[in-house]
């Protein structure tokens, strides 16, 4: 059988990142949102209605149009079944996730990120995050924060190109929509019209016999579209990522000696000490995404930075100051 490359399309010169396509109109017309504006995106429906497919094809048109650079995902859902194929890809800023306790700690480090990138500016910032969640109702209560967390990111994320693509059962979607806020909201055939007018201003949706359809509202400005969203392609899916498992690089986490610096280790202290020079900012996160490392990892690295006086002591959330400038880089040993 001949083999297949799959390639990236060319990116456009100024393109707005990311975007996503939801579907087709009742014209043929692609349906599509950018995260830019639309800043989050729930998706809801019962059961069945395909929640999904709708995620995961979503997952696959970012994979599809973009590079780790642009784009870094982070995976969740509660059953650790549907992510499972997407691991070992370098668009993934941690592996996929669906315990409770790693769900409330991605969120809580993401309220940290959203933080500390507004702390920054954009010049310290290295592409968007998208954090998509499949089934976010099995992660709210058992006393857990999430829901507070969902809606802190929600708030401010989109200022700091961190955005939340969420699906939901109608019953908590309702409380998503109104306690955390989305501009953007597709939502799948609900049994009943009453059940579709807690999500939709005017029910079209019934209009249409097919069991697949959904209705997009968007609030920037206010507009209805119905929707037909586009089936998995489990072919092309599977080509997409084994593309992107190609490119992925083990995660090198050697056993450190005695001082903390091997020579793999001392070649990422320099390399991180000028990404945090020459970007102006300390941020832990800025280097797991340049020096492509884990955050405990790029932790250890930026508390060697302090020690050797490139970054000032940690401030919470909030980036660490950077002590020199680039005329000092040839002049500092470690």
């Amino acid at each position: 059988m001949e083999r297949v490359v799959w390639e990236l399309p060319e990116r456009t010169s100024g393109a707005s990142f990311p975007i996503v396509n939801l579907g087709t109109d009742e014209r043929g017309n692609r349906v599509e949102i950018d995260l830019e504006s639309a800043g989050n995106l729930l998706v809801v429906g019962p059961t069945g209605s395909g929640k999904s497919v709708v995620l995961r094809r979503v997952v696959l048109d970012l994979l599809s149009t973009t590079l780790p650079d642009d784009v870094r995902l982070i995976l969740a859902d509660a059953t650790g079944v549907e992510w499972s194929g997407h691991g070992r890809i370098p668009h993934l800023l941690t592996p996929p996730v669906s315990s409770h306790d790693s769900v409330e700690s991605m969120l809580r480090w993401l309220v940290k990120e959203v933080e500390s990138r507004i702390g920054v500016g954009p010049s310290g910032w290295n592409g968007s995050i998208v954090a998509v969640i499949d089934g976010i109702d099995p992660f709210v209560g058992r006393g857990t924060d999430v829901e507070r967390l969902l809606s802190r990111v929600a708030e401010r994320g989109a200022r700091a190109r961190v955005h939340l693509i969420v699906s939901s059962q109608p019953t908590f979607g309702a409380s998503l929509v109104r306690d955390v806020g989305v501009n953007a909201r597709l939502v799948l055939r609900m049994p009943t019209s009453a059940e579709m007018r807690r999500f939709v201003e005017r029910d079209v949706v019934s209009a249409y016999p097919e069991r697949h359809i959904a209705q997009l509202v968007r609030t920037f400005p206010l507009r209805n579209d119905v929707v037909r969203p586009p089936m998995i392609d489990e072919t092309e899916e599977e080509r997409v990522l084994a593309h992107w498992r190609g490119q992925w690089t083990e995660p090198d986490e050697p056993v450190e000696p005695d001082d903390g610096l091997d020579d793999a280790t001392r070649e990422l202290v320099r390399q991180a000490i000028r990404v945090v020079v020459e970007s102006g900012t300390g941020s832990t996160s800025l280097l797991q995404r340049r020096l492509k490392v884990g955050f405990a990892r790029a932790g250890r690295i930026m508390d060697r930075l302090e020690e050797l006086g490139i970054v000032g002591p940690a401030q919470g959330s909030a980036a660490r100051s950077v002590m020199v400038g680039t005329d000092d880089l040839d002049g500092i040993d470690f």
